[in-house]
């Protein structure tokens, strides 16, 4: 697992990827790579973007994966 974070303009950009393996205990190839950015509106309120993909090549879980969300958080 590695994962950054940097401040990126009026926000933060974050980026984060993991590999696993293994073989008798099963899995056997699985990796991750995600990218995201925090944009503040104000001190409580902020909008969000993000991105994943997964590759999957386990006997468990066949197939690859990818989503994207973007949403809004404000703290009450």
């Amino acid at each position: 697992l590695l994962s950054a974070s940097a401040p990126l303009g009026n926000g933060l950009l974050k980026v984060g990827f993991s590999k696993i393996s293994f073989e008798n205990g099963a899995e056997t190839g699985h990796k991750k790579i995600g990218l995201g950015y925090n944009y503040n509106l104000s001190k409580r309120t902020k909008v969000y973007t993000f991105v994943t993909k997964i590759n999957d090549d386990s006997a468990t879980y066949t197939g690859d994966f990818q989503s994207f969300a973007v949403g809004v958080r404000h703290n009450f």
